[in-house]
């Protein structure tokens, strides 16, 4: 049986897409087998390539790289089931339906950014802000405590944090990045683009 492609765009509706070619082509274009409609996505962007009973993603010389649970490939990479893609900002699942929209995505510096709060940031108190700050603070804590008492997933924990985080900074975009990996740097774990402020 073929193994499904699960898509879940930036914006949109998720869906999923049947690997029963040898080559799939992914990208930007509407001639690719699966057209990503993201300003983030080469042209043709990437291909999955079907081999041996097995299956490889592997980048086209795209101008953002490929990354495959976190990391940047640099070569034709294999494919197992649950394995997050990012092209662009799309999220790719393969051959398992992910439970939340979260986004996966490879390496950041602070000069990515227009401005970054860390956590202690966020909850520091000031004299002039005292009782907001207060207010915040019982926010994202009675929220978080709330949520590892339901035993969310990581994933689904990190979307509950950026969702009270939203609500009380009121931003145009977020991202809530946590230090991974050897050396450490930033990954992307759920990022929130708000149109409508």
């Amino acid at each position: 049986m073929a193994p499904t492609l699960y898509i879940y765009p930036r914006k949109g509706d998720a869906s999923k897409y049947p690997i029963k070619r040898e080559r799939v082509s992914i990208g930007r274009t509407a001639d690719n087998d699966i057209p990503t409609e993201d300003p983030y996505s080469s042209t043709t962007h990437a291909f999955i390539i079907a081999e041996g009973g097995s299956y490889y993603i592997q980048d086209n010389k795209s101008k953002n790289g490929v990354f495959v649970n976190s990391s940047k490939i640099e070569t034709a990479t294999a494919l197992n089931k649950g394995d997050e893609i990012l092209i662009g900002g799309t999220r790719f699942v393969f051959d398992k339906e992910a439970k939340t929209q979260v986004e996966i995505s490879g390496e950041y510096s602070s000069t990515d950014f227009d401005t970054i709060y860390s956590v202690e940031e966020i909850l520091r108190e000031t004299d002039a802000s005292t009782q907001f700050q207060k207010k915040s603070k019982d926010l994202i804590f009675g929220g978080v405590a709330k949520a590892l008492m339901l035993h969310l997933e990581i994933p689904e924990l990190l979307e509950n944090i950026m969702d009270l985080i939203n609500d009380l900074i009121h931003m145009d975009r977020g991202v809530l990045m946590l230090y991974d990996g050897e050396p450490r740097r930033l990954h992307e774990k759920v990022s929130r683009i708000n149109k409508e402020r």
